[in-house]
């Protein structure tokens, strides 16, 4: 059975992506590690536990990625992503306060490599048929 590529199945895959590092660490101040080095002392249990799902989310979706795209796909799709970003947002750093903006632009560079990773195998699969070793079922 073949699943086919959808604009909902990608924007599903960039929004996990993001959610991700922006779970992990985003300017605002509401994130993992804003949470981890507060001076609160309390709820560590909690702290571990989530940095080891959050930890868990990323290794798999960069392994994901890695496996699918391979070092040069990975650069290349970075360096795509880059130039997209800055073609639809022209002057995504303000230089009064550089790193809040420069830290989005990087976590949206970062989410579009997650999602095109995720995404490639049904991309492949849909243009040449071929099948991932996941997607092989039993009769051989």
């Amino acid at each position: 059975m073949t699943e086919n590529i959808t604009l909902a199945g990608v924007a599903a895959r960039w929004s996990g992506a993001f959610f991700l590092l922006a779970a992990i660490y985003n300017p605002t101040g509401y994130s993992y590690y804003h949470w981890v080095v507060a001076t609160d002392l309390r709820f560590w249990s909690f702290k571990i536990v989530a940095g080891i799902i959050l930890f868990v989310f990323f290794a798999l979706y960069f392994n994901a990625s890695r496996r699918a795209l391979r070092l040069p796909g990975l650069i290349l799709v970075s360096v795509a992503s880059a130039l997209a970003t800055f073609i639809f947002f022209p002057n995504p750093i303000d230089f009064d306060t550089p790193a809040p903006q420069f830290l989005v632009f990087l976590q949206i560079i970062v989410a579009n490599v997650l999602a095109v990773g995720a995404s490639w195998s049904y991309v492949r699969q849909n243009l040449s048929g071929q099948l991932d070793v996941n997607n092989i079922n039993g009769g051989l």
